[in-house]
């Protein structure tokens, strides 16, 4: 970071998105992230709003997609978890190879 004209580096870092709903100023924090994973979710968050604008014009209402839904790979992940917590190591492998 630059200060009063001077390099300054810093060990710990915040990030957070910044935009606007109407009128009003919206902070999103992004606790824990990289400058990689920033950038990715500002961009994510920039094609959002900008879907959210097109639809608008259009006459089509956006529906948010639910964050609480898992992908296939979480859920396979936990399956496999669970399968090895029971005990049966022999389906987990075939499962791994399925």
């Amino acid at each position: 970071m630059i200060a009063a004209g001077k390099e300054v580096k810093h060990k710990t870092r915040y990030y957070e998105l910044r935009y606007h709903d109407g009128a009003h100023p919206v902070y999103e924090a992004l606790p824990g992230a990289n400058p990689t994973e920033a950038e990715y979710k500002r961009k994510k968050k920039a094609a959002e709003l900008s879907a959210r604008v097109v639809a608008k014009k259009a006459g089509v209402q956006v529906v948010p997609a639910e964050p609480q839904l898992k992908t296939l790979a979480e859920e396979l992940k936990q399956f496999l978890s669970n399968t090895v917590d029971r005990g049966s190591l022999e389906a987990a492998e075939v499962y791994k190879l399925a």
